[in-house]
C-alpha cells in the first residue's frame, strides 16, 4: 500500500464505497436499539409485576420498552437478550388463564417468529415424602405418559361418586425445550446449578433489589448433612396444576399431590398451552395452606428466572448456535469531533480489504503517536453508522494479558454458550464464534499489536515465550475485516500481507494547521507561530494535541511562549515533551505524551534487539539527518546491523534514502530528543557520546584531497559539529582534539578557512591544557593553525607561529627528517607570498642543502626541498637556476622511483611552466603531450589524473596558438569527464568552462554562450561563491563585451564584484582579494567608459 500524506479537505465522514463486506440487506426494526421482531425468537411470559421485574432483572442486554407495536395487541413489552437469544417479555393485566390465553395469542400474533415460550413466575408447592419441595425451590413442568406436564384441575365433571373427572388434554412444550431440560436435569446430577451464581450476579448488578429479592430470613425447613440451613434452591421436575381458582387448602391441595403427583398449583399456564405451547417454570413461595403469605414471592420469581436463564444457556450449548445474532460492539473509545483529513489513509484501509477480500485484513503501521488508533477508531465509527448490522470489536493486542481480557469481553457480550464455566476457554469459544457464517458480519480493530513474538504464528523461532499467541485466535474467514494497528511493521507483517500494510506519515500542512485550529484558539498565537509550532513538532499529531493541551489550560501560555520553552534547552524541552496531553481516546494503559509514547518503543526494541537498541542510542547523539549508513557498519558481511537497520526500519523510528556517499538514514527531530532523554534518565548518554565519539574520530578520514575521501569528509561533517557541540567527559578531551585535527585539516584544503581556523584553535587550546605546550601533539596543532593561516593569507599570522615553533622545535623527537624543517619549508612559503622571495630562498637552500647531507639526493624529501626552492628561483626569474635544479629532481626520482613516476610528471608540469616563460614552446609540448602518452599508457584514457594531464597538454597548445588542437582535446576531456564524474561534477563544469572560453577565441559565440551558461548554473547551484564560479562569471562578461553585450556585461560584472565583496566577508584570502578587487574595479571602469558611438550602437543592449 502507498505511505499516507495527504488529506483532502472537502471529503466527507462517509464509509460508501467500502468493501461489499458490510452490504447487508435492509430489514426493519421495531424501534431504534430494539431487534427486529423477525429475529425475536423467545416468548416471556409474567403473571405478576414483579415476577416480570425479576425476569427482567436475569436478562443480559435490557433493549427497553417498546410500548405497543401492532394494532390489537395491547401488550406491553420489554425486549432483551440471553445467550444470544432474542427475548420479548410482557405481564398479564390480571391473574387467570382466560386472561393468560388472550396475551399469549396477541403474542404469537404479533412474533410469529417466537420458537421457544415461557410462563415464569411463583406457585405453590405441595411437599410430600418424595419430593421435599421448600420455599425458594423451583418446579419446572414435565410431561407425562397421559399429559403435557401441565393440567387444568377444574376442567371436568364431579361423577356419580363424587369424584372430580378432568377432560382435555393440554399440549407439551417444543421438543427443542424438552431436550434441554432433559439435558440440563442430566448435566446437574454431577454439576451444581447456576441459578444461585445468576441470583447473586442479579442482586451485584441491581442493588436496589437486594432487599426485596433476596432470600427472606425465615426457616426453609431443609438442613444440610451437616445439619447447617440448605440455602440453595433446588429443582424439581414434575406436573403443574392450573386454574382459575386459588386454592388455599391442604385437602383438596392433598388430593392433587395424591391423585395425579402434583408438585406445584399455579393459575395461568392452563390457558397458554393449547395456543403457546410453553415451558412453566414456577419458584415456590408458599404450599397453598392457611399460612399463605407474600414473604416469599419475590425470590420465588427471582429462582425461577434465573433456572430459565440457565437453561436458555443450555439451549444455545445444545445447538451451537444462536438465533439471529444483533450486532453488538464492544468500541469503548468515542469519536473524535476534531478528527479532520486522513481521507487518503481511509481509503487505502479500504482498497487493502478488497485486495485480501478472501480473509480481509488491513495494518496501520507507523510512530507511535502518529495517529493510528484515531484513524481506527473513526473508521470503526464509520462502519457502525453505515453497516448497523456489523458487529464492532475492540481488541488490545499489546499484550497476552490484554488480548484474552478483549476476547473475555466480547464472549460475555455475546453471552456465548460456555461463558459461565470457569474452566472455558473464552480465546477458543470467540473463534469458533467467529469463524461461523450465521454469526453475521464483524470488524475487529486490533490494536498496538507490537510485540513481534506474541503475534507472529506460534511456530515461529521466538525470544520470548508466552502461553499462546495472538495469530492462532485470529480467524481466516470472509466474515469479518481486521485492522491491525502497529508499531512495528513486521509485526503488523504477520497478521496482514505487504501489499495490505499501510504506512502512516505525518500529517499533511493542511491537517495539521485544521487539527490546530480546532484544539486551540486564535487568541493563543498568530498564523506564523502556528506554522513554526507545526514545523517544530514534525506534525505529528499526538504531538500536537498533547501540545495544545498544554497551552490551552494555561492562561498566560500562547504559541510564541511556548516555542521559547521548546527551543530553550535540551532538560526544558524533554520536560514539556513529557507532559500528558488530554485526549480520551488514546488506550488509558499507553501515555498522552510523545516522549513516553516512543520510549515504550525504544524499550521495545532494546528488549527484542540490543543491536537496534544500540543503534538507534548512537544515531540520537548526532546529526538526525544524513546519518550515513559506513558510520556504524562494520563490513558488507555485517549481519547484525543489517537486522538491527530493518528493526528500526520496521518500527518506523528512521527512514532510509540514498546520497552520494551511499546509503543514509534519518530520524524524526522529536524521536532524537525522545531517545537521548531516556539515555539521559537511565545514565546511558555520557557512555553513549563517549564511544559515537571514538566511532567518528576513526571513521573521519585524514583528507589528503582525493574526491572520495572529500565525499566521506562532507558526510561525516555535521555529525562531528553535532557531538562536539556536546558536553564531552574529560576522559575523552585526547580524542575529541583528534577529531578537530582532522575537521581542521579537511576544512582548510577544501578552502574552509574560517571554520578551519576555529577549529584548529579548539583543538590546540584542548591539547595545551592536556598535555602542555612542547608536547609533539601541542607543537603539531601550532603548526596546523599556522597551515590555516597561511591559506587563508593571514600570513603575518603564520608568520609567527612559524617563527614560534622553530623556537620550540628542539622539544621534538622525530628521526632524520624534523620537524623543524618542515616548519621551515612552510615558513619559506609565507615569505614568498609576502614577495621576500630572499628570505624564503635562504630557508630553502638550508633544508635542501641538510637533506642533502643527511639523507641524500635519492630521497623523497630532499626531491621535495628541491621543488621548493625551484619554484622560488621561478619566482624570483633565475629561470636557469630553477631549470636545472628541476631537471636534477626529475633525475633523482628516476633513481629513486624508476621513470614515469606521478612525481616525476608532477616536476615535469612545473619544468614546462619553466620552458615557456624561456619561449621554449616546443620543449614543453613534448613534456606535456609524453605525460599523457605515459599515463594513457599505465591507467587508459578515462584515469581521472590521465585527463588532468590532457587537460594541461591542451592549455599548451593554446599557448602555442593552436587553437584548433586545444578544442579537439578539451572537448574530449569534457567527454571524459562527463562519462565519469557525471554532468554536474564541479571538475566538469571547469571543462565546460575551458571548452567556452576556446570557442569564444573562435569567435564561436553561441556554443561559448551555451557552455559557460550552463556550468556557471551548475556551479552556482553546487559550489556557490567559489573560485570557479566567479571565474565562469568573469568569462562570461568578457564573451559579452566581445560581441558589443556591454549592458549584459555591466549586470556580470556587478554581481561578480558583489561576489569578491562577500568572499572578503568570509575572509577567503584577504590579501589576494583586495588586489582582485582592485583589478575588477579597472576592468569594470573600462566597460563602463565607452566611447559616445559605442554607446549609441548598442544602446539596445543596455
Amino acid at each position: 500500500m502507498a505511505s499516507y500524506h495527504q488529506g483532502d479537505p472537502s471529503s466527507p465522514h462517509s464509509i460508501r464505497g467500502s468493501p461489499s463486506l458490510f452490504s447487508l440487506p435492509e430489514r426493519r426494526s421495531l424501534a431504534s436499539g430494539i431487534p427486529r421482531y423477525e429475529d425475536v425468537t423467545v416468548g416471556w411470559i409474567c403473571a405478576l409485576s414483579h415476577e416480570l421485574a425479576a425476569s427482567r432483572a436475569m436478562l443480559d442486554t435490557v433493549y427497553g420498552p417498546a410500548g405497543q407495536i401492532v394494532s390489537g395487541d395491547d401488550n406491553m413489552y420489554t425486549f432483551g437478550e440471553i445467550a444470544g437469544h432474542n427475548i420479548v417479555m410482557t405481564c398479564m393485566s390480571s391473574y387467570g388463564t382466560h386472561t393468560a390465553a388472550t396475551v399469549a395469542t396477541d403474542m404469537r400474533r404479533t412474533f410469529p417468529s417466537i420458537k421457544l415460550g415461557f410462563m415464569v413466575g411463583i406457585g405453590a408447592g405441595i411437599p410430600s415424602p418424595e419430593h421435599d419441595i421448600c420455599l425458594g425451590d423451583v418446579v419446572v413442568s414435565k410431561p407425562t405418559s397421559n399429559s403435557g406436564g401441565v393440567i387444568q384441575y377444574d376442567l371436568g365433571k364431579i361423577s356419580a361418586d363424587g369424584s372430580f373427572e378432568r377432560r382435555g388434554y393440554l399440549n407439551k412444550p417444543p421438543p427443542l425445550l424438552l431436550k434441554a431440560v432433559q439435558n440440563l436435569q442430566s448435566r446437574h446430577e454431577h454439576e451444581e446449578s447456576r441459578m444461585q451464581y445468576h441470583l447473586q450476579q442479579m442482586l451485584e448488578r441491581f442493588p436496589i433489589l437486594r432487599d426485596e429479592y433476596s432470600m427472606p430470613a425465615t426457616e426453609r425447613g431443609r438442613t444440610t448433612s451437616d445439619g447447617q440451613p440448605d440455602l440453595k434452591p433446588r429443582i424439581h421436575y414434575g406436573l403443574i396444576a392450573s386454574g382459575n381458582k386459588v386454592i388455599a387448602n391442604t385437602e383438596e391441595r392433598d388430593r392433587l399431590r395424591i391423585n395425579d403427583d402434583v408438585l406445584c398449583l399455579e393459575m395461568e399456564a392452563a390457558g397458554l398451552m393449547d395456543t403457546f405451547a410453553c415451558l412453566v417454570v414456577r419458584g415456590i413461595s408458599d404450599f397453598a395452606d392457611a399460612e399463605k403469605n407474600d414473604k416469599w414471592q419475590r425470590y420465588a420469581a427471582a429462582s425461577a428466572a434465573a433456572y430459565t436463564k440457565e437453561l436458555l444457556e443450555s439451549v444455545s450449548s445444545m445447538t451451537g448456535t444462536t438465533s439471529i445474532p444483533r450486532s453488538i460492539s464492544t468500541l469503548h473509545l468515542p469519536r473524535d469531533e476534531n478528527f479532520v483529513g486522513r481521507e487518503a489513509a481511509i481509503e487505502d484501509i479500504k482498497e487493502a480489504f478488497e485486495i485480501s477480500k478472501s480473509c480481509p485484513r488491513a495494518a496501520l503501521v507507523g510512530l507511535g503517536g502518529v495517529g493510528k488508533t484515531q484513524i481506527a477508531i473513526e473508521y470503526a465509527h464509520r462502519i457502525r453508522n453505515e453497516f448497523p448490522d456489523v458487529s464492532i470489536f475492540w481488541v488490545n493486542g499489546s499484550s497476552p494479558v490484554r488480548f484474552l481480557e478483549s476476547y473475555t469481553t466480547i464472549a460475555l457480550k455475546l453471552k456465548l454458550p460456555g461463558i459461565n464455566d470457569p474452566k472455558s476457554d473464552y480465546l477458543q469459544i470467540v473463534f469458533q464464534w467467529l469463524l461461523e457464517e450465521s454469526s453475521g458480519k464483524w470488524l475487529i480493530i486490533l490494536d498496538n499489536a507490537d510485540n513481534i513474538d506474541f503475534v507472529r504464528p506460534s511456530h515461529s523461532t521466538k525470544k520470548e515465550t508466552f502461553d499462546f499467541t495472538m495469530s492462532r485466535y485470529l480467524p481466516q474467514t470472509q466474515n469479518g475485516q481486521i485492522l491491525v494497528t502497529s508499531r512495528f511493521r513486521e509485526a503488523a507483517g504477520h497478521v496482514a500481507s505487504s501489499d495490505c500494510i499501510i504506512n502512516l506519515q505525518a500529517m499533511s500542512e493542511y491537517e495539521a494547521r485544521t487539527l490546530l485550529d480546532k484544539k486551540l484558539h486564535t487568541e493563543h498565537g498568530n498564523d506564523q507561530d502556528r506554522i513554526t509550532l507545526l514545523d517544530e513538532l514534525e506534525r505529528i499529531p499526538l504531538a500536537i494535541t498533547q501540545a495544545a493541551s498544554y497551552i490551552d489550560v494555561r492562561p498566560e501560555m500562547t504559541i510564541s511562549k511556548y516555542l521559547e520553552l521548546l527551543n530553550s534547552n535540551e532538560k526544558t524541552r524533554s520536560k514539556l515533551l513529557k507532559i500528558n496531553g488530554a485526549d480520551l481516546r488514546r488506550d488509558p494503559d499507553f501515555p498522552n505524551s510523545v516522549l513516553a509514547t516512543w520510549q515504550i518503543s525504544f524499550e521495545q526494541i532494546k528488549a527484542q534487539n540490543p543491536v537496534a537498541g544500540c543503534l538507534l542510542s548512537r544515531m540520537s547523539i548526532i546529526d538526525r539527518q544524513g546519518i550515513p549508513e559506513f558510520l556504524f557498519k562494520e563490513d558488507d558481511g555485517d549481519l547484525a546491523f543489517e537486522e538491527a537497520k530493518q528493526t528500526l526500519l520496521s518500527y518506523s523510528l528512521i527512514a532510509q534514502e540514498t546520497r552520494n556517499y551511499g546509503r543514509c538514514f534519518q530520524m524524526h527531530r522529536l524521536i532524537q530528543i525522545a531517545t537521548r532523554d531516556w539515555l539521559d534518565v537511565n545514565g546511558e548518554l555520557n557512555q553513549e557520546r563517549c564511544k559515537v565519539l571514538t566511532i567518528l574520530q576513526d571513521k573521519y578520514p585524514s583528507f589528503d584531497r582525493s574526491f572520495d575521501e572529500r565525499v566521506i569528509c562532507r558526510a561525516l561533517e555535521p555529525h562531528a559539529e553535532a557531538i562536539l557541540s556536546q558536553v564531552i567527559s574529560h576522559d575523552m578531551k585526547l580524542v575529541e582534539a583528534d577529531l578537530l585535527e582532522k575537521m581542521a585539516r579537511y576544512h582548510r584544503l577544501t578552502g574552509g578557512y574560517k571554520a578551519a581556523e576555529k577549529i584548529a584553535k579548539q583543538c590546540l587550546n584542548i591539547r595545551k591544557t592536556n598535555l602542555g605546550d612542547t608536547h609533539e601533539d601541542t607543537l603539531y596543532s601550532m603548526y596546523l593553525l599556522g597551515l590555516v593561516h597561511y591559506s587563508s593569507y593571514y600570513l603575518k599570522e603564520a608568520e609567527e607561529i612559524f617563527n614560534l615553533l622553530l623556537s620550540r622545535g628542539g622539544h621534538l623527537n622525530q628521526s632524520k627528517e624534523t620537524f623543524t624543517h618542515k616548519v621551515m619549508l612552510k615558513l619559506a612559503l609565507v615569505y614568498r607570498r609576502q614577495n621576500q622571495l630572499t628570505k624564503a630562498e635562504q630557508l630553502q637552500d638550508h633544508v635542501l642543502k641538510f637533506r642533502r647531507r643527511t639523507l641524500g639526493d635519492d630521497n623523497k624529501s630532499t626531491i621535495e626541498a628541491m621543488s621548493a626552492l625551484a619554484s622560488t628561483y621561478y619566482r624570483q626569474r633565475k629561470l636557469v637556476e630553477s631549470e636545472t635544479l628541476y631537471d636534477t629532481a626529475i633525475e633523482c626520482t628516476r633513481k629513486l622511483y624508476g621513470g614515469d613516476s606521478s612525481l616525476e610528471q608532477n616536476l615535469q608540469s612545473h619544468l614546462a611552466s619553466v620552458y615557456f616563460d624561456q619561449g621554449k614552446l616546443s620543449e614543453a609540448e613534448r613534456i606535456a603531450a609524453n605525460g599523457v602518452a605515459i599515463r594513457t599508457a599505465k591507467h587508459g584514457s578515462e584515469d581521472l589524473k590521465t585527463v588532468m594531464r590532457m587537460e594541461n597538454l591542451a592549455t599548451t597548445y593554446g599557448r602555442q596558438g593552436r587553437i584548433e588542437d586545444q578544442e579537439r582535446l578539451e572537448i574530449e576531456v569534457l567527454a571524459i569527464r562527463k562519462k565519469v564524474l557525471g554532468d554536474e561534477h564541479p571538475r566538469t563544469l571547469s571543462s565546460m568552462a575551458k571548452l567556452a572560453v576556446t570557442y569564444g577565441k573562435q569567435k564561436k559565440f553561441a556554443e561559448a554562450e551555451e557552455l559557460l551558461l550552463e556550468a556557471l548554473s551548475g556551479q552556482k547551484k553546487l559550489l556557490g561563491n567559489h573560485k570557479y564560479t566567479r571565474r565562469s562569471i568573469r568569462h562570461l562578461m568578457q564573451l559579452y563585451k566581445d560581441q558589443g553585450r556591454v549592458g549584459e556585461a555591466r549586470v556580470l560584472a556587478k554581481e561578480e564584484l558583489k561576489l569578491l565583496n562577500e568572499a572578503k566577508r568570509m575572509e577567503l584570502g584577504r590579501l589576494k582579494l583586495q588586489t582582485r578587487l582592485g583589478m575588477r574595479w579597472s576592468m569594470i571602469r573600462t566597460v563602463f567608459q565607452r566611447k559616445k558611438v559605442g554607446r549609441t550602437h548598442h544602446s539596445d543592449s543596455e
